[in-house]
């Protein structure tokens, strides 16, 4: 079962690693803001940013369904982590 705190600490690791890999002149990025649409991730930052997903939170995410909806936007993809949660490699 998925927790606000949870899910708060998800969106929040995904935050910073955004700003940190992808847009460090960006200082914070709402939840919400398009990431593809506003030029933060394009295709290769996309591959690179599932990547660091999967070994972070241990979701297998070649084997998931990756629908593009789900990753545009940092809250969308704390919704995809905490979607999956329970395919996480132990």
């Amino acid at each position: 079962m998925t927790t606000a705190a949870g899910a708060a600490a998800t969106a929040a690791a995904l935050h910073d690693h955004i700003v940190t890999a992808h847009a460090p002149d960006a200082g914070t990025i709402p939840p919400d803001y398009d990431l593809i649409e506003g030029g933060v991730l394009d295709s290769l930052a996309l591959v690179s940013l599932l990547s660091w997903i999967g070994r972070r939170f241990e979701l297998p995410v070649e084997e998931l369904d990756l629908d593009p909806r789900r990753l545009r936007s940092i809250a969308a993809l704390a919704e995809f982590v905490e979607a999956n949660r329970a395919h996480a490699v132990p």
